[in-house]
């Protein structure tokens, strides 16, 4: 586990040192800002409603990127007992990738490599975040069929808290409809956190719209099958790059 960590720790630094050797004209620089809306059940049947505003800033040179990320959380909490509503926001937490694309031969067209890391800026006692540090190493491989993309993913992650270690796997499709309108679907599946709750299970269909060369919209929904934490969500991201 010790190596692994350390690799994600190299892995993101042979990123940024890529990136900041390249040539300036090279470099694309893209800004996300976008709004969450999502409801749900909270460990012993509570309603937990969730509204953030997560951002990004990632740096691009080639096929070589790094991401970091974070957002602003208002979460509601409605006691299935006694109906108190508990009421708490601020910052969630931050998270650091670096993701490393290879084109590749054979029957796949492209395939990554990404670690990511969790840093613990959110106040867990608001239930906004979790504490410790999490490790996340992916790799996701990219066919082409005329106008779509298949995407598979396989992930770990570790976790420096009361949270268990988990896998996770993700099959995505994408359909370009025109030069300027995608769509697509994703379907997320991760072993259970804790022995409370259930393996988790997810379904995302997105639409994304490019307004002009610099900027898109992506419009997206959510449907939870197993964990209730979530039971569905909605949302819209707005990027900029330059």
């Amino acid at each position: 586990m010790t190596y692994l960590i350390k690799f994600i720790f190299k892995l993101i630094l042979v990123c940024f040192s890529s990136i900041c050797s390249s040539v300036e004209s090279n470099v694309k620089t893209t800004l996300g800002i976008g709004y969450f809306y999502s409801e749900g059940q909270y460990q012993n049947s509570d309603a937990l409603t969730l509204i953030s505003l997560p951002m990004f800033l990632k740096i691009q040179s080639g096929l070589t990127s790094v991401k970091i990320s974070s957002s602003f959380s208002r979460a509601e909490r409605e006691d299935h007992t006694t109906s108190n509503t508990t009421d708490s926001k601020g910052l969630g937490n931050t998270y650091i990738s670096a993701k490393q694309l290879f084109k590749a031969p054979a029957l796949i067209h492209y395939i990554d490599v990404e670690g990511k890391i969790k840093t613990p800026t959110a106040n867990t006692t608001d239930g906004l975040g979790t504490d410790g540090y999490d490790f996340k190493l992916s790799t996701t491989a990219y066919y082409k069929i005329s106008k779509n993309w298949l995407t598979a993913s396989m992930a770990y992650q570790w976790r420096d808290n009361e949270l268990r270690n988990t896998f996770s796997t993700t099959f995505g499709a994408s359909h370009t409809l025109s030069k300027i309108f995608n769509a697509g679907m994703i379907l997320d599946y991760e072993q259970a956190t804790q022995d409370i709750s259930k393996d988790i299970l997810e379904s995302v269909i997105y639409v994304t719209w490019k307004a002009h060369k610099k900027t898109k919209y992506t419009f997206y929904a959510i449907k939870g099958f197993e964990d209730q934490k979530l039971d569905w969500a909605s949302g819209l991201q707005i990027s900029y790059h330059w």
